[in-house]
């Protein structure tokens, strides 16, 4: 069985790789919710609710069980309102921005929301690393192909904005890959990795449509696989592949989203590989034709067969259920241990309580004066040193903070 993948959660040049925790914490304690924010005016409908509703239930570990795909049809500005209900409250942001992936439609008021489970961060990351190796081991070498492989970079966790898809109100629709591959420099990613699951078959299509038309091509190919998740399914997994097409020319061209691979399997219903190729990538399909001038028509391919893709979610499968299982191994019985002496909590000093009775107060002020039904805690008021309108970041982007002052 393979390690586990390596998970990088952001976009790095240097290619680091970062373990990230995949299970959600199992409870969350009264005293460390925030309490409702204030009111401001802003409404939202009964399916923002549900979203806002969703996001505290899965940081509280209480939806593991549930369907890791959901989708809400929301109002006009509800979208707005969650994103600032969410900035008040850090924990459940960094949460959300961390563990949870949605894709948000800004013409339609669409927001789907997705929580990878362990053996889908456990299988992208298998197959992300696969072509994050291939295109290393091109980038040796002086090469035409060497130096445009060098700067192509995985990105997880990241933010695709559609520019050209954006609304009378300024909202770009935008999408969270669960991989992508992106050339630096470029706007756009070239490649991109989604998994689907059974109960969805068709919405890995859609999102498949929107990159590639929203990029206006840009996005050279959408690959999907489809991981037959859940309790009734059969161990069936199945590969799809899209690409842009356009044709006529001139004023008369179109853009068409063409699928060269349908729910074909790479792992059958045995759970045996497939003698299925696989898919296969030119270097081309990582950037758009901006950046790919001298690799254009190059020969070398990357790919991944149906025996390696079986073989990846075998190991994830196996390693996801090792976590989860009853160990039997035996542990070493130690008469000592040698434990880290900790450093013992600061001890709230006098000016520290006169700060925090000043935050209280002012927080108790505002309270009255704003929102009459709002409940606050003094409690949750002290960690953060002041009220919900003290200073909190608002992202333009993902990893790009500003940081404004009611």
């Amino acid at each position: 069985m393979l390690p586990p993948p390596e998970m990088p959660t952001t976009w790095a040049f240097e290619k680091r790789h970062l373990v990230q925790e995949i299970t959600p914490p199992s409870s969350v304690s009264e005293e460390h919710q925030l309490p409702s924010p204030p009111s401001t005016g802003g409404k939202l409908s009964c399916q923002a609710k549900a979203v806002l509703a969703q996001f505290k239930q899965r940081y509280a570990g209480e939806s593991a069980d549930e369907d890791p795909w959901k989708e809400y049809q929301l109002d006009a500005g509800d979208y707005d309102e969650i994103e600032r209900r969410l900035q008040l409250d850090e924990n459940l942001l960094a949460f959300v921005e961390n563990k949870i992936r949605y894709d948000y439609n800004a013409e339609t008021y669409r927001l789907a929301i997705r929580m990878p489970t362990s053996v889908h961060e456990l299988f992208i990351g298998y197959v992300e690393r696969s072509i994050d190796r291939q295109l290393s081991a091109i980038s040796n070498g002086s090469s035409k192909e060497a130096f445009f492989a060098q700067q192509v970079h995985t990105t997880r966790s990241s933010t695709v904005k559609f520019r050209n898809r954006t609304t009378p109100s300024g909202r770009q629709s935008s999408c969270q890959p669960d991989a992508a591959f992106w050339y630096k420099g470029a706007q756009d990613p070239g490649v991109v990795l989604e998994i689907s699951y059974s109960q969805h078959p068709k919405d890995i299509e859609g999102i498949a449509h929107d990159y590639i038309h929203n990029s206006s091509s840009n996005i050279k190919a959408v690959i999907g696989l489809d991981i037959n998740y859940g309790k009734d399914s059969t161990p069936e997994a199945t590969l799809s592949l899209w690409r842009p097409q356009v044709v006529g020319e001139g004023n008369d061209c179109k853009l068409l989203v063409a699928q060269e691979m349908k729910d074909e399997a790479f792992r059958d219903k045995e759970g045996k590989a497939t003698n299925h190729p696989g898919f296969s990538l030119r270097l081309s399909d990582f950037a758009s034709r901006k950046w790919t001038k001298d690799v254009m028509n190059s020969n070398v391919q990357i790919g991944i067969s149906a025996a390696q893709l079986c073989q990846f979610l075998n190991d994830a499968e196996d390693f996801s259920r090792a976590e989860t299982a009853s160990s039997d191994e035996d542990f070493p019985t130690y008469g000592k241990r040698d434990r880290r002496t900790r450093t013992p909590p600061e001890e709230i000093t006098a000016s520290d309580e006169e700060r925090i009775t000043e935050s209280e107060e002012r927080a108790a002020k505002r309270v009255a004066h704003d929102d009459p039904e709002y409940k606050g805690s003094s409690q949750s008021e002290a960690r953060y040193g002041g009220t919900a309108s003290s200073k909190r970041p608002k992202r333009a982007t993902r990893g790009n903070p500003e940081y404004i002052e009611d």
